[in-house]
């Protein structure tokens, strides 16, 4: 088992109990017992692309590759987990080459873009190509849930690729974006509408994490912010520098009681705050 997540350094990993499942990029998946350190079943003929994206949702797993191919492991409000080696999949596909996706509540976001390539259009050269789907089917309609992509405001001007993702638990209906080029999109999770794209910085913002009323960014400057997102506009409560290295992750520990816990992490640095 050792050897396996040793060779698998750089691919997508997803903690289900005391099971991981790890995706290489072959396309292969594997699922790994750490509690008795044994590989307990590998997949090899799922995904044809590198897998990108593991993710829990509920008591089933989602697993999304390079080329746009979404498998739904088991049943998100099923009684037991999904078993890797089984056949209880759901099998869905949208568009290839996304750059960030992430499962907010039941939905699957992702995006592309903004492209730069000759001949497109305004629209798709200025902002991203935000899509949400509904992975599990529990709505009953169709995989995507828009009929076209989400893209921001003309007057925002140029906005650059998604690069996280957040919701903050005092503004649950609304989902914060972040993206390469300092700026930070707001959307609503009902309608689907921008409702404000706000410049937060020049450097790219690489992580998001919602906690309370305060929006957690971390910057490829190394640089950790927080903002108090329930004030018009946005106060800036706290600035640091926490690691040397841009942050890569922003984690709050939802099992912290009493006290809240995040951690910060950059590629060679790990940090815990409270």
């Amino acid at each position: 088992a050792y050897e396996v997540l040793r060779s698998l350094v750089g691919s997508e990993m997803c903690i289900r109990d005391r099971y991981v499942w790890c995706g290489t990029k072959d396309g292969s998946l594997y699922e790994v017992d750490v509690e008795n350190l044994v590989v307990t079943a590998v997949r090899g003929n799922v995904h044809a692309h590198p897998v990108a994206w593991i993710f829990r949702s509920g008591r089933a797993m989602l697993t999304l590759d390079e080329g746009g191919k979404c498998v739904m492991w088991g049943d998100s409000a099923g009684e037991r987990a999904p078993q890797l080696a089984g056949n209880e999949c759901r099998q869905q596909r949208a568009p290839d080459k996304q750059t960030f996706a992430a499962l907010i509540g039941d939905e699957l976001w992702t995006s592309s873009g903004p492209v730069t390539k000759p001949g497109s259009t305004a629209v798709a050269m200025r902002s991203p190509q935000i899509r949400v789907f509904d992975p599990s089917g529990s709505r009953g309609g169709a995989f995507s849930l828009l009929a076209r992509p989400l893209v921001t405001p003309e007057s925002a001007g140029y906005v650059g690729a998604v690069t996280a993702s957040a919701v903050v638990p005092a503004m649950s209906n609304l989902v914060y974006l972040a993206h390469d080029n300092g700026f930070v999109s707001v959307w609503d999770r009902a309608t689907y509408a921008c409702v404000l794209v706000q410049r937060v910085s020049p450097y790219a913002v690489s992580a998001l994490v919602g906690m309370r009323r305060f929006l957690w960014a971390g910057f490829r400057t190394g640089y950790v912010y927080v903002y108090d997102v329930s004030a018009e506009p946005w106060v800036v409560v706290k600035a640091w520098k926490a690691h040397k290295d841009p942050v890569i992750r922003l984690t709050v520990d939802p099992a912290s009681l009493w006290k809240v816990h995040l951690a910060s992490s950059s590629p060679l640095a790990f940090l815990s705050a409270r």
